[in-house]
């Protein structure tokens, strides 16, 4: 798994859109046409660790309607993965796409990060 930012490299944060559902700006955009517009989506790592995080703040899940496209990861075949909440198996689920796929459902979550000092 290749993905753009790794807390193996250091200490980091990422922030992105406060929203249940990925951005509704990103629709239709394949993680090659986010990379060629320049848009940093979060990794899986992150998206993971938001559910996590949003679940234990609030009870409920993420992606309840639609697909986060973790595009600042990719597999060793260049595949992208993508996580969404499936309610008839009451679980989060990752899948995977190839890098040109795209649709409505299937948005970014825009990520900005900023690598933290090393501790002396």
């Amino acid at each position: 798994m290749v993905n753009d930012r790794n807390p193996k490299d250091g200490s980091y944060w990422v922030r992105c859109k406060a929203s249940v559902e990925a951005d509704e700006k990103n629709k239709n955009l394949s993680a090659d046409n986010l990379a060629q517009k320049g848009i940093r989506g979060l990794t899986v790592l992150e998206r993971l660790l938001l559910e996590l995080a949003y679940y234990l703040a609030s009870d409920a899940h993420l992606d309840v309607t639609t697909v986060t496209l973790c595009s600042g990861s990719r597999d060793s075949g260049g595949y992208v993965p993508n996580v969404y909440w499936y309610s008839r198996s009451r679980g989060v689920c990752v899948d995977w796409c190839g890098p040109g796929n795209r649709n409505d459902n299937l948005r970014a979550r825009a990520a900005v990060s900023v690598s933290l000092p090393q501790a002396a």
